[in-house]
């Protein structure tokens, strides 16, 4: 069978696109090149956790390496067990190198100090936040004393 001559351009443009796309996606994932680098991280809400930590708990440094990122939820539970006011987090890696951390925070509806120094906020399902502070919240409910039962758990 005759072939002519746009058929063989055609194949020998799809056979080098072919490997280019695939050596890009190799090295991207492998690590290497600008398309695997982190460009940016965007924590939200910004104001109650600074970048900076994030960034440590994702064990990276800004442009780094993010082919290590292939369990996301490693890290969510890590940022979960490191930040006690972080109730949920999503981490989604954007295909421009920015990496996008949502946080959702408990909400705090009384506090409970045990000494009358460290106020602990206590949320809605009872948990106890460890992120004391020493000055209590105007307005706001206060238990004293051993925490209860219910509360503790």
């Amino acid at each position: 069978m005759k072939r002519n001559i746009l058929f063989w351009t055609y194949f020998i443009i799809a056979v080098v696109l072919a490997v280019y796309f695939a050596s890009r996606f190799v090295t991207s994932y492998l690590g290497y090149g600008p398309v695997s680098k982190v460009h940016a991280i965007v924590v939200t809400p910004s104001d109650i956790i600074d970048t900076e930590n994030i960034q440590k708990q994702l064990y990276i440094k800004n442009n780094s390496i993010r082919y290590a990122f292939n369990n996301l939820e490693f890290f969510n539970k890590n940022i979960r067990d490191n930040y006690p006011n972080v109730k949920n987090t999503a981490i989604r890696i954007m295909p421009n190198g920015d990496i996008n951390i949502n946080l959702e925070m408990y909400t705090p509806v009384a506090i409970w100090t045990k000494d009358n120094v460290n106020y602990y906020p206590i949320t809605a399902d009872g948990k106890k936040i460890n992120t004391p502070t020493t000055t209590p919240e105007t307005n706001s409910l206060v238990f004293k004393g051993i925490l209860p039962n219910d509360l503790s758990k």
